[in-house]
């Protein structure tokens, strides 16, 4: 896609708001989307930023080095050369937020101000005065002075509908609900019970947060539940005193030994796995919280959970058909007791299950993908301009395709390419003896450089038949797109590929106009979890050779497609199954597939 087509997003948040798991969900699927380009701003990166940064192909900006400035004021300067259509600025307390005033003044941009808490509620369960009340009302205000606000789940876009109702700016108030973490699917097998049942509960800026997070009620419930076997596991953060915690809670009544008080490095994605495979249930009995995205890790690893209906991950339960079952909506440790005392007398087994269950339902109705493709579209109306230039960048394209697509020299020349391919990569069955495999190690490196040459060779020389071909079409007044058109009514024919009842489709009668949404959004790599076309083609049988060898393509997703007709498997039906199963998790490209059969009166 060509750069003038795309919009420029930039995520501008501070050190700790750069790690969280909203900021990295938000930088994964918008770096997806075709239609925009992201970037990242922060005062000044760490090495650690700027490596994840790097994984998730986005580019990541410091802030301008000026003397005399904080660390955070300097997210106030973004670099002269950084184009920004649109800001989205992360807020938290009273010192992160307040920088996109000046950023869309000097940029003119559009400014998506993203509200995490509530500040007002957060202060009625703090023993200490942390300006709570004052930074609530300062969210108020740059709310109206924004051009949207982006509220992270239920509970947080309700209150600031209501509150910003009398300025007409309820109507500009974005719902994100986090998604499920695909990474964490499947990290957790059934396992037999152990001596020990092992819950957790985030504990940290305890300090700050103590009676807010109902650390105080975890530890009460203990003494309520007298289980010798429960065992209460609290994780803060690395620079917290342990200490001052564990003193604390002792004096609830909670038992030493049936408490532990564990520092934790948050945004180590390898920690969670570890910690969700320890741990028998997880639970957050807090007064009130935004939304809470540590129980969103446990449910996307299958993980029970018990929540306090005052928080929005509560509230996001609870619309959900089991969702109700894991919500508790009493703040009185006996409750809590009684409630945990349940999950322990269940069988892993059973337990399993059901987080299973909840896991799907969250995720069918909190489709993370959609909700970001919905805010993409939501921007674009914002910029007239920039929907023309993607509509004919698009149009150009399918064009190009389709008249590539119908040329049979061309069709001849990529017949020969992918058969090259095949043989270089060894694509049958055929496995190197053991008196070879020495040699084959050794020539690996240089086989792979002389296909990947071969593949350029073909691929030049197919654009170069394409060219000769669209003149000679031009000088015969001949036009191209109509060629592309009358190739396609003949192969996607409505009776053509279909068997004796009529509802069986192959993949080969898909539609061209179907079959290009499909490839932009899987051609677009994710290196972060591999769910494109590199995934596509070893779940449809291909090795990994041949998908590597497919990245020097332009449209890899096509080829594999093309390469998977000759399989008897290469039904829409089993393509469906591959883009929905779990390792796989493309529902945003099944929604496409559906949508058509749908208008072709065909049940999916």
């Amino acid at each position: 896609m060509e750069e003038k087509c795309r919009l420029n997003i930039t995520l501008a948040t501070g050190a700790v708001g750069w790690n969280t798991l909203v900021n990295n969900q938000l930088l994964i699927e918008l770096a997806k989307n075709s239609k925009v380009k992201v970037t990242g701003l922060v005062p000044s990166s760490t090495q650690e930023q700027k490596e994840q940064a790097k994984k998730l192909n986005v580019e990541l900006v410091d802030g301008q080095e000026l003397y005399g400035f904080s660390s955070m004021e300097l997210l106030s300067f973004p670099p002269d050369d950084l184009e920004i259509d649109v800001l989205f600025m992360h807020s938290y307390g009273l010192h992160e937020g307040k920088h996109a005033q000046n950023i869309r003044k000097f940029k003119k941009c559009k400014w998506f101000h993203i509200i995490h808490t509530i500040g007002e509620e957060l202060a009625k369960y703090m023993d200490k005065k942390y300006k709570q009340e004052s930074e609530h009302q300062l969210q108020l205000t740059l709310s109206q002075m924004a051009d949207c606000v982006i509220a992270i789940g239920p509970k947080v876009a309700d209150t600031f509908r209501s509150e910003l109702c009398h300025c007409e700016k309820s109507n500009d108030v974005i719902e994100l609900t986090p998604g499920i973490m695909k990474e964490l699917v499947g990290v957790r097998k059934s396992r037999q019970p152990g001596e020990m049942f092992r819950i957790l509960i985030s504990a940290t800026w305890f300090a700050k947060y103590y009676r807010v997070k109902g650390l105080d009620i975890a530890a009460k419930a203990m003494t309520f539940l007298q289980e010798e076997s429960c065992h209460l596991i609290y994780i803060v953060n690395l620079d917290e005193d342990t200490k001052d915690l564990t003193d604390q809670l002792l004096t609830e009544g909670i038992e030493l030994h049936q408490l532990t008080v564990r520092p934790f490095q948050s945004s180590k994605l390898e920690n969670w796995k570890k910690m969700l495979c320890e741990v028998n249930l997880i639970i957050m009995p807090a007064r009130t919280e935004g939304f809470g995205t540590t129980n969103l890790r446990a449910i996307s690893a299958d993980l029970p959970v018990l929540v306090s209906q005052n928080c929005g991950f509560g509230m996001a339960l609870k619309k959900l058909p089991s969702g109700g079952k894991h919500v508790i909506k009493s703040n009185k440790p006996e409750e809590w007791a009684k409630r945990i005392k349940e999950v322990l007398e269940n069988s892993p087994e059973d337990l399993m299950t059901e987080a299973k269950k909840l896991r799907k339902e969250y995720e069918e109705e909190y489709n993370w993908e959609k909700q970001c493709d919905d805010l993409v579209e939501r921007m674009l109306t914002m910029f007239p301009s920039k929907q023309e230039d993607f509509k004919q960048c698009v149009e150009h394209s399918e064009e190009s395709d389709q008249a590539r697509g119908g040329d049979p020299e061309v069709q001849q020349c990529e017949t020969e390419v992918i058969e090259r391919m095949h043989e270089n990569v060894n694509l049958g069955s055929q496995e190197p003896r053991p008196a070879e495999e020495k040699k084959v190690n050794q020539s690996e490196g240089k086989a792979t450089e002389e296909m990947i040459d071969a593949v350029q060779r073909e691929t030049l020389k197919l654009s170069l038949i394409q060219d000769r071909t669209q003149e000679e079409k031009k000088r015969s007044g001949f036009d191209q797109v109509d060629s592309a058109a009358a190739t396609l009514d003949g192969v996607n024919d409505s009776g053509s590929n279909r068997d004796q009842t009529g509802k069986l489709f192959k993949v080969k009668d898909i539609p061209f106009s179907v079959l290009s949404s499909i490839c932009m959004k899987l051609n677009i790599k994710d290196d972060l979890s591999f769910r494109d076309f590199r995934q596509l083609g070893e779940k449809m049988g291909f090795n990994k050779d041949f998908t590597k060898v497919l990245e020097q393509k332009s449209n890899p997703t096509y080829e594999l497609i093309e390469q998977w007709h000759s399989n008897p498997k290469s039904t829409v039906e089993n393509l469906l199954m591959i883009l929905k199963d779990d390792d796989m998790g493309r529902w945003d490209v099944a929604i496409i597939l559906e949508d058509w059969l749908k208008k072709e009166g065909i049940d999916n």
